[in-house]
Formats: structure tokens, sequence, C-alpha cells
């Protein structure tokens, strides 16, 4: 398991901006790896030796997407930070990724410090409950929203997932990172789109983090076969079946 504390004990300032009167934000770095921290939180990290590589564990789980729908075409991610699931998808995957995100300064980050040197990425700077309600025919939609005052309020809305349901193609997938420490909204989030699809999503769990992973499709999602091709998938994109839990219902 990836000890937060631990790989980022040495620590050399790069970036600091404090413009925005509501927080400051900072890139460091040591030997290892690249960070954004807004405040006192540490939003994104990055492998120096290997880019694309996921170095927070909650993304190993989110990254289960791409061996549940192995043919996505069409992608957006709401949220942007310090460009994690970009980097990943354009080392591992053969489809364009669309990122959202509300702040300029987010984005003059990942393009001066932690973008591949020749990405061809899309990056989009607008509101993330706005640009939702006009999307179409999206085969995946990757929700991963955190301010520095924590989970959005409108994460938690059965509104904003209407929108985000409605966003979907017919075989498309909605994948939610959940910063949530609070069990009660988490399950009222859960039912709420439950309701929606009508039925329920996989939920998992993160040892020693608030994150909760949601996914849920359009159509079920199948059961996953701890079988070669399952495995396969695992080694070819680097996963660590050890960073998240998953409830037991959605596994033989």
């Amino acid at each position: 398991m990836f000890n937060l504390k631990q790989a980022l004990e040495q620590q050399n300032l790069i970036y600091l901006n404090q413009e925005n009167p509501a927080y400051a934000l900072y890139i460091k770095d040591n030997q290892h790896f690249r960070w954004l921290e807004i405040n006192s939180t540490v939003h994104s990290v990055m492998s120096l030796a290997q880019p694309q590589s996921l170095v927070l564990p909650h993304l190993h789980a989110m990254m289960m997407v791409m061996y549940l729908n192995p043919n996505i075409n069409t992608a957006v991610e709401l949220g942007l930070g310090g460009g994690a699931i970009q980097r990943f998808v354009q080392h591992y995957c053969n489809f364009p990724l669309t990122s959202v995100e509300y702040d300029q300064q987010i984005i003059n980050c990942y393009q001066e410090y932690f973008a591949f040197t020749d990405s061809h990425s899309t990056i989009i700077c607008d509101n993330a409950q706005n640009y939702v309600q006009s999307l179409r025919n999206t085969d995946l939609l990757i929700v991963d929203l955190f301010s520095a005052e924590g989970c959005p309020a409108f994460v938690l809305d059965r509104d904003f997932y209407q929108h985000c349901y409605q966003t979907l193609s017919n075989n498309g997938i909605l994948l939610v990172n959940l910063v949530l420490n609070d069990e009660l909204k988490v399950q009222a989030l859960c039912e709420n789109i439950k309701q929606l699809f009508g039925h329920s999503p996989w939920c998992f769990s993160i040892p020693g983090y608030v994150n909760r992973i949601l996914i849920i499709g359009i159509e079920p999602l199948p059961r996953i076969e701890f079988d070669q091709s399952f495995m396969d998938f695992v080694r070819r994109h680097e996963l660590d079946l050890n960073a998240f839990t998953l409830d037991a219902s959605n596994l033989t």
C-alpha cells in the first residue's frame, strides 16, 4: 500500500500561487514524485520515473472501468487535478479523453508540471455542473471533483446525476470518485443513483483513505471473473488489486 506521508516526506517547493484568497496552490517534488497540493491537502501525485503510472490507490479502483468497458470511444473527465487519469489514458488506452476543469490555475499547472511533453489531450476550462447538462452520447463519464473546501455540494445532488445519466451512450458508464467521510451520505447517494439507473452501483473502498469509488453503467456491470484475461488486463495496466476492496457480491 502506498504510504503518502512517507513517500512525500522530503520535499522541494517548485511553485506557489496564493492569488485566490480561498486557497494556496503548491507544486512540490522530491527525488521520486511531483505532486499538487491545495492548502494542506494532496490532490495528485506523479511518479517522475513513470509519469503514466497510478500512484494514489483510489486510482487503481477507478481504472477498473477500462476492463468493464473495453470499447470506449468517447470519454469525459470532470475535474483535472494533476492529470493522473489523462496520463494513464494517453499511455494505455486508444481513445481521447476530454478533461473539464473550472480553475485555470489548475490547467496551467497541469500543462507546465504534469503533462507529457507530446500530450495532445483536450482540456476545457468550464464549470462541470453546467458542462454536463449539454453533454450527450458519452461512453465514459468520470466525476472527479474536489475543491479546497472538500466535496462540492452539487456532487451529492440527485439532479446532477440525472444530468450525468442523460450524457451516457447506450453502453455508457459513470465513474465517481467521492471524497466524503460520511457513510450515511454515501449510502443516500448510492440509493439515488440506484433509482436513476435501475440497479445498484459498485462501491469500492480504499483502505486508509476516505475515497469511495462508484461505478455504474446504463446496463448492469458484468461480474468480474478472476481468469487469465482479467489478470492479463491487471498486469498490462499495472493495477494493484490490494489498493481497494469491493462488495463481494460483484466478484466470483
